[in-house]
């Protein structure tokens, strides 16, 4: 499966194999602009320019929560390796961290801030979990910075010394060891996580 965003404020799922449409996720107010799978594959996070995040049940393509707490748009999301945990970045300079829970009996999907974290001076663009440490979390900006956020250290952060262009994109080496940024103007840098 592989999943779009779009400006009719939607979000779309496909088949790989095919690339045929498995489902539309409709629900937001304005348009989508980004998607991470749950680790298991059974949810969807979107984010959107109406400054929330809904969570979309993949096989029937239904809304299982909607995250409110930002104040402008939703730029990325992510899930953490344990899909107990997301993280989401906007154009209010913040990332915040939601519990994530499904009620085993009702089966009641709920999302809850646990922490707001600041420190850049523009927009969160990118998020990235480490997959070999859980509890660390990195953030890209459009200020030109990378932050390696500890979860388990009230949110304490590492700031990586890069380049001045924005931050456009970021991904951990399988296991953690590495983490690389790919920035304005073709940049790429990577550094030991």
């Amino acid at each position: 499966l592989f999943a779009t965003t779009s400006d009719d404020a939607s979000a779309k799922v496909y088949l790989a194999s095919t690339g045929s449409v498995l489902c539309t996720l409709r629900g937001h107010a304005d348009k989508v602009s980004a998607v991470a799978f749950s680790p298991d594959g059974a949810l969807l996070l979107t984010g959107s320019f109406d400054n929330t995040l809904k969570l979309f049940d993949v096989s029937s393509g239904g809304e299982r929560a909607t995250l409110t707490g930002h104040t402008a748009p939703v730029l990325t999301a992510s899930f953490s390796p344990n899909g107990t945990t997301v993280a989401s970045g906007s154009a209010d300079k913040t990332v915040k961290i939601w519990d994530v829970v499904t009620d085993v009996v009702t089966g009641v999907v709920t999302g809850v801030v646990t922490d707001t974290i600041n420190g850049h001076a523009r927009d969160v663009s990118c998020l990235a979990f480490n997959p070999g440490v859980a509890s660390e979390l990195a953030s890209g900006s459009y200020d030109g910075s990378v932050r390696l956020i500890d979860l388990a250290d009230c949110g304490n952060a590492r700031v990586l010394q890069g380049c001045t262009g924005r931050v456009h994109s970021l991904a951990f080496a399988t296991g953690g060891s590495r983490l690389a940024a790919g920035y304005t103007y073709g940049v790429v840098i990577v550094w030991d996580a």
